[in-house]
């Protein structure tokens, strides 16, 4: 993050275009019309490829005043021309050299250029998968419109709550934020299982199928109540699926593997997108998902993404995504193309979880039909961010190499951007602000952010 005594603007340029970045004292003390009466300013930089503009090696430690720069009197501010040769990240800093004496860095910051592809979209920070009161196994305390606010407190741009079986509860958050017009968005969402026989309620009831964990991703409907109301029908379809399949194996198992095939396929129905959930869930030191169905949904290949991380922070967990990226990476080279990955926490408590493991999707803008069609094209990234711990990320390599710029210079601006929002909408809920109070506090603050940001 900046040093923060000064403010610098844009720092994602496009390549090979000239653009004015200004680099603004914040406060007087620092006024740039008081430090040059003691000596000379003047920015320089390098490329972290290890190459000058002019194309030669950067030799150790090797900084090259900017082409075009100066001072700004009417703003006190200064200014350079950037032309950024190619892609990737650039180092600059601010040099004083006070009269008679030896330059020294102010301080030193960080840009990027991006290739117009790339560019053109935006990164649009959320979770997938996250339950509330309404699933019998997440917190009691925590209501939809709750966790939703707390969403938005936590530094997300976007949220699925999916509560098992369930998507009524994400519709009771996404109606409470409508009348806001924030950035900030709630995106319907379930959890499928498999359900064993009919019941009377699916509020509060985790009595399924435990093999199976599908994530139902902005569809127009619930997969799971048309599961329900529809059981006859549901369970025929399985039992003559799995009779066509392999006999050899358990039909059990081939009941399962049908199941998926039926899930994945009645998501696409209803326009959503299917994640397939944690795939190495160690429950209770069992594996959750037999081999085999965990197999077979990978060669069938219905899924749009995989959770490639996900889970709660403890060791076991850890393990389990890792062995997870392995199997990911193992199944990329077979298939010879990267599978699009997310990471979501499957959070049952929003404290202490919410953006503890989450995806950033390059996308267009920020609505369902975007953020899907970024994540299915591979325009995504699954990372865990553990507090004291520096950000792990997986994905294609070029968009790895800008969310980890992203991660150090844009995010933390933006986490006190949405704490803020996210701290007057819990207000809201207590009752001590109204709705027009956190209109006006929050709408276009994401939106005044990238424009900040980008060229």
């Amino acid at each position: 993050m900046l040093y923060d005594y000064f403010d610098v603007y844009p720092r994602i340029l496009p390549v090979g275009q000239c653009k004015r970045v200004t680099i603004k004292p914040r406060y007087e003390q620092r006024s740039f019309a008081e430090l040059q009466k003691e000596g000379r300013i003047w920015v320089d930089y390098a490329g972290d490829n290890g190459v000058m503009f002019d194309g030669r090696p950067t030799k150790w430690g090797e900084f090259e005043p900017m082409p075009v720069q100066g001072y700004d009197e009417a703003t006190d501010s200064w200014t350079i021309d950037a032309t950024l040769p190619w892609e990737g990240e650039f180092t600059l800093r601010l040099m004083f050299e006070p009269t008679g004496g030896k330059a020294k860095e102010i301080f030193h910051f960080a840009m990027y250029a991006l290739e117009e592809d790339l560019f053109c979209l935006r990164p649009f920070r959320g979770d997938m998968h996250c339950h509330t009161s309404y699933s019998e196994c997440g917190n009691r305390d925590e209501n939809p419109r709750y966790v939703a606010a707390f969403a938005c407190y936590a530094g997300l741009d976007y949220l699925a709550i999916t509560d098992h079986m369930q998507r009524d509860p994400a519709v009771i958050a996404q109606k409470y934020l409508e009348p806001f017009e924030l950035d900030f968005q709630i995106i319907p969402g379930e959890e499928i299982h498999l359900l064993p026989k009919p019941v009377d309620t699916l509020v509060c009831r985790n009595r399924f199928e435990p093999a199976v964990h599908i994530v139902h991703f902005g569809g127009r409907q619930s997969v799971a109540k048309y599961m329900n109301d529809n059981f006859d029908e549901f369970n025929a379809a399985l039992n003559a699926a799995a009779d066509k399949m392999d006999p050899n194996e358990n039909h059990k198992t081939r009941w399962l593997q049908a199941g998926t095939d039926w899930v994945f396929d009645k998501i696409h129905e209803y326009g959503g997108m299917a994640i397939f959930a944690h795939p190495f869930w160690h429950a209770v030191m069992r594996e959750n998902m037999p081999k085999p169905v965990r197999e077979y949904v990978m060669k069938q290949r219905k899924f749009d993404a995989i959770e490639l991380i996900g889970l709660s922070a403890n060791m076991q967990s850890r393990e389990d995504n890792m062995i997870n990226v392995n199997w990911w990476m193992q199944e990329n080279i077979k298939s010879g193309k990267m599978i699009p990955v997310v990471g979501n926490t499957d959070s049952h408590g929003a404290r202490g979880t919410l953006n503890r493991r989450a995806t950033i999707v390059f996308a267009k803008d920020k609505s369902f039909e975007s953020i899907a069609e970024g994540i299915r094209s591979g325009h995504s990234v699954a990372g865990q961010f553990y507090d004291g711990e520096g950000p792990v990320l997986f994905g294609d390599y070029r968009l790895v190499d800008f969310a980890y710029y992203l991660c150090r210079e844009f995010y933390p601006e933006h986490d006190e951007e949405n704490k803020l929002l996210g701290s007057v909408l819990m207000d809201n809920l207590r009752g001590n602000c109204d709705d027009a109070t956190v209109k006006a506090v929050g709408k276009n603050r994401l939106t005044k952010l990238f424009a900040k940001f980008w060229a």
